[in-house]
């Protein structure tokens, strides 16, 4: 047998076992979204008490309208991308609360995350990092398996 006719026979095999581990899994263990606690520092500081943010992750629905929302009104602009992200993944606090936007005098989240002293721009940053690594983009997400 050649070692051609090995690693496709080794390949068919592990992708038959990943096959039947998917089809046999809990189908709400493997559609849990993620999520995080994330303290933004300054705002502990400021406050005399820990400032605990809790992120997610976002979905590909998600993802792709938080990225055509952007577009539309910055195209290309990196910081408006980020607060769009954000928006989707921040869970708490309820950054559309009208007492918060009206506190810093914004009508809108993404006026809030990106045009108001709310968030300092390392820490929408982290906060786009964040949820960015529970929604999949880490460098451990996704390994290479040597052969």
């Amino acid at each position: 047998m050649s070692r051609n006719t090995e690693t496709v026979r080794e390949t068919t095999t592990a992708s038959g076992h990943v096959l039947s581990l998917l089809l046999g899994a809990d189908r709400g263990k493997l559609t849990v979204i993620p999520e995080a606690k994330v303290e933004i520092t300054r705002l502990s500081e400021a406050l005399g008490a820990p400032a605990i943010f809790t992120v997610r992750a976002i979905t590909q629905t998600e993802y792709k309208k938080a990225h055509a929302d952007a577009d539309a009104i910055a195209p290309g602009d990196k910081v408006t991308s980020q607060a769009f992200i954000i928006m989707a993944g921040l869970k708490d606090p309820n950054i559309r609360d009208e007492a918060l936007l009206g506190m810093y005098d914004v009508g809108t989240p993404k006026d809030l995350i990106i045009s108001s002293a709310f968030l300092l721009p390392g820490e929408i940053f982290h906060l786009y990092e964040q949820i960015a690594q529970l929604s999949g983009f880490g460098e451990d997400a996704v390994k290479a398996v040597k052969n």
